[in-house]
């Protein structure tokens, strides 16, 4: 279950919109006041907000069944540099890790696809245009379904947390 359904079981009475985007759009909907809270992955401090842990998130490699990289023992971390990578922009928490971990190893990463919203590089996936490095929870249901699964690669899964970020001040009762 995601956090969005344990929530709304919990308080049926409270209106949820769930808009799943990269971390800076998120930031402005918080500045701009459009947004009461947010959940952001690996932003332990955020200039101007308060940030506070949810829940440790475990990012993985992602392909299509069947995929060279799904077997039972971990491949080399370089055998990423023979895939096509579909990841999120430069600003995106797993994304500056996994280029970090590139540069320490040596090898150049073939991002085919940068994409700034999570469910088109899930799609993009399911499109067979190349693996994703994602949460464990944004790919959970397609897991489930058995429409990706996950690859086994040295140096995964990349943990960190998931921070709830709001403003300073009185949050909204809803919040």
């Amino acid at each position: 279950h995601t956090v969005y359904h344990l929530f709304r079981r919990s308080r049926p009475d409270i209106g949820v919109t769930v808009d799943v985007q990269q971390s800076s759009f998120v930031l402005e909907g918080l500045r701009q006041g459009k947004l009461d809270l947010a959940v952001i992955v690996g932003a332990s401090e955020v200039r101007g907000f308060i940030t506070e842990p949810l829940l440790p998130s475990y990012g993985i490699p992602v392909g299509l069944p069947g995929h060279r990289l799904a077997g039972s023992s971990p491949a080399p971390f370089r055998e990423l540099a023979r895939e096509q990578l579909v990841l999120p922009g430069s600003a995106h928490f797993f994304r500056g890790v996994l280029s970090q971990m590139a540069a320490e190893a040596g090898i150049s990463l073939n991002v085919v696809l940068e994409v700034t919203n999570i469910e088109a590089q899930v799609h993009a996936v399911l499109e067979g245009l190349g693996i994703t490095i994602m949460s464990t929870h944004c790919v959970a249901n397609e897991g489930a379904a058995g429409h990706l699964c996950p690859l086994r690669v040295q140096g995964f899964p990349i943990r960190t947390e998931w921070f709830i970020v709001h403003p300073p001040g009185q949050l909204s009762p809803s919040a």
